[in-house]
């Protein structure tokens, strides 16, 4: 079936960066316990930032990394640039 396959190529690479940013939020709440809104929002963005690393080391096609750099304003890496 086409779409069975869209759906497994669309997820392949999310399993391990959704585990690994729940199991760091989880760290972070765990011991920081967030009594304020700063606390919350800190969790938050470890969580998130820990899916993007990982995202971008362990599971991300070159599009989305190209799309990753881009929007950070950082530059490729060298292997990606124009000779």
């Amino acid at each position: 079936l086409p779409v069975i396959n869209l759906l497994r190529d669309t997820f392949r690479g999310l399993p391990l960066p959704s585990a690994v940013c729940a199991a760091f939020t989880y760290v972070a709440v765990k011991f920081a316990n967030p009594q304020s809104w700063t606390g919350v929002v800190g969790s938050c963005l470890l969580g998130g930032s820990t899916y993007i690393a990982v995202l971008y080391f362990f599971g991300a096609r070159e599009e989305e990394k190209q799309l990753v750099c881009q929007a950070m304003g950082l530059r490729p890496p060298l292997s990606d640039r124009a000779v």
